[in-house]
């Protein structure tokens, strides 16, 4: 597993080419996988084969990545469907029970680590056109198809953070290129995206169409405000005291192999009354309160999720609700998805967007106070923990502003809503500030925000031209010197690729 974590560990062998050794652990990882799902009971009945399980799909999914980023082959996604062998009795299987079934087992996994990986492996399957037609194939015969299940996991508010991200990422990947409209079926080897059937007028849609019917079937948007409306921004998930809270005050984050208490996101944010919990840190509570502040914005401009019964003053499991939380790194994966919409059906994700007031959402969201209260905490003694979350709102800022970019250049009234909200122009004007000499993630991520920052603000200025510009003046008149150093720095990194700036 540590081999195959290293990118680029296949071009290492000097025995075999790069495609016949990944095609050949490709094969004993999904004869060992297979082996504790088919004829056996999976892992109900081993102990083993919980962590042989674990380690085989981690192993897997580091593979896919490995063979979508180094393989030369464009059909390489084909190479991942699993014919068992049948010359031996004891794993004899049905016809049907070969190709992607190893994968689709993953999914439903107690272990929520094995079911990411399971969903991760399909993200890398799904990067090229061939992938997608090679899973939408394979998940014929289970109710929805891949569209159905990546929809489900992404809209189970009890399923953890880093599984529906990974769902989110399956639909990116799904809805990266552009599928045909109507109600008619293409020939096969043809990407025509998700396929329902109409049972009211008995009639099968297809690509964009059946798209838009599974969106709206599912309450799609009014679930992913529910999400967003559960952002969490701290590193840790401080634990309640389930005696002493109100319950009108507690939601609960789990899924069947993890439970978490927290507390809803509202002015007192997460604490316990023991003693041990409230000996923090200085640097977890600055923070904290930030990301609370932060969160509670968020909570108040859009509606309020379900919370557990307050008629009663007992708390039992039976009344309590599982709500999960939203890591940065779901909202990012939620953004680049509804980015996508934009792009396929702009009319329809706008109305939408404005009738759940998505834009206001979001803009609240673009909160430069918790990065500064990261960075602080950072220089006063940086740890692991802290740079990876820090790296993740990173992206997350990034990816709200490539979405709003989208909708700037479709719909003109939310371009001049944005240039309206002279608070959120300055929260994104000071994004330009943001910098930390941390390890080389830290600084690529600050990189990759500020693209993002002066891509949405230079689109502004070209759609708007003067009024956007005196919104930027009137927002940014402070911080110009700070924007004025990150540009210099962006430009000399550009001409100078191979140097540090000064």
């Amino acid at each position: 597993m540590h081999i195959t974590a290293r990118p680029g560990w296949s071009h290492e062998s000097t025995e075999l080419d790069s495609g016949a050794l990944c095609s050949q652990v490709l094969h004993c990882l999904l004869e060992v996988v297979s082996a504790f799902h088919i004829g056996r009971g999976g892992t109900s009945m081993s102990y083993m084969g919980k962590g042989v399980t674990k380690s085989a799909t981690l192993c897997l999914r580091h593979l896919a990545h490995e063979m979508a980023t180094y393989s030369d082959d464009k059909n390489w996604a084909r190479l991942w469907s699993h014919q068992q062998q049948k010359s031996d009795p004891s794993r004899s299987v049905a016809a049907g029970d070969s190709g992607l079934v190893w994968m689709l087992t993953l999914w439903a996994y107690r272990d929520p680590e094995v079911r990411a990986a399971g969903l991760g492996i399909a993200v890398a399957l799904t990067s090229t056109e061939s992938g997608r037609i090679v899973m939408t194939s394979h998940c014929k015969h289970i109710p929805g198809g891949i569209w159905g299940a990546a929809f489900s996991i992404l809209l189970d508010q009890a399923e953890c953070s880093m599984v529906r991200q990974q769902a989110a990422l399956l639909l990116v990947n799904m809805t990266s290129q552009t599928m045909p409209c109507g109600s008619v079926e293409l020939e096969q080897n043809v990407w025509q995206g998700p396929i329902v059937t109409d049972t009211e007028f008995e009639v099968s849609l297809v690509g964009l169409t059946a798209l838009l019917a599974l969106i709206h079937h599912s309450q799609f948007y009014h679930e992913m405000l529910v999400l967003l409306c559960n952002f969490y921004a701290q590193p840790t998930i401080q634990p309640v005291s389930a005696l002493e809270v109100p319950v009108s005050h507690l939601s609960t984050s789990g899924s069947d192999s993890t439970l978490s208490t927290v507390a809803e996101f509202g002015t007192d944010g997460l604490q316990s009354t023991s003693g041990s919990n409230q000996l923090r840190s200085k640097s977890r509570g600055r923070i904290h309160q930030t990301s609370v502040s932060s969160s509670s914005k968020t909570r108040h401009s859009t509606i309020e999720p379900g919370t557990a019964n307050s008629s009663s003053s007992t708390l039992t499991g039976e009344q309590l609700e599982y709500q999960s939380i939203a890591t940065p790194s779901l909202v990012s994966s939620v953004c680049h998805f509804l980015r996508n919409l934009v792009i396929l059906a702009p009319q329809d994700t706008f109305t939408c967007l404005r009738k759940d007031s998505y834009v206001q959402v979001l803009t609240n969201m673009v909160d430069t106070n918790l990065l500064d209260a990261y960075m602080t905490e950072m220089e006063e003694g940086c740890s692991d923990q802290l740079e990876l979350v820090f790296c993740d709102l990173l992206h997350m800022y990034s990816a709200i502003l490539d979405l709003l970019r989208a909708c700037v250049v479709y719909d003109t009234p939310i371009r001049q809503e944005l240039l309206g909200n002279e608070d959120f122009i300055r929260s994104t004007a000071a994004l330009l500030t943001i910098r930390f000499e941390g390890s080389v993630d830290v600084e690529g991520s600050c990189h990759t925000l500020w693209s993002s920052v002066l891509s949405f603000l230079t689109v502004l200025l070209q759609l708007q031209g003067a009024s956007a510009l005196h919104s930027f003046t009137m927002a940014g008149h402070t911080l110009w010197t700070s924007i004025s150093e990150t540009v210099c720095t962006v430009l000399k990194k550009r001409l100078h690729p191979g140097q540090d700036p000064v």
